[in-house]
């Protein structure tokens, strides 16, 4: 009897768990998740190029 419930209450934690990280997974690999971070990808990419241009030498901006 005292198994029994043991094992109940393992199963209901174990289901639990599960759920919330197969959610998780949900969040993390649906189309707009996907989409919204391949976006914030290329735009760091294009951040960081437009900051190395700026940064080279001769590229000031100043009188020569």
């Amino acid at each position: 009897m005292i198994k029994t419930v043991i094992k109940l209450a393992l199963g209901a934690a174990l289901a639990l768990s599960l759920d919330r990280w197969l959610e998780e997974r949900r969040k993390k690999w649906n189309p707009n998740a996907l989409i919204g971070r391949g976006l914030d990808t290329a735009n760091q990419h294009l951040e960081q190029k437009r900051a190395r241009k700026a940064a080279a030498p001769g590229r000031a901006g100043g009188s020569s």
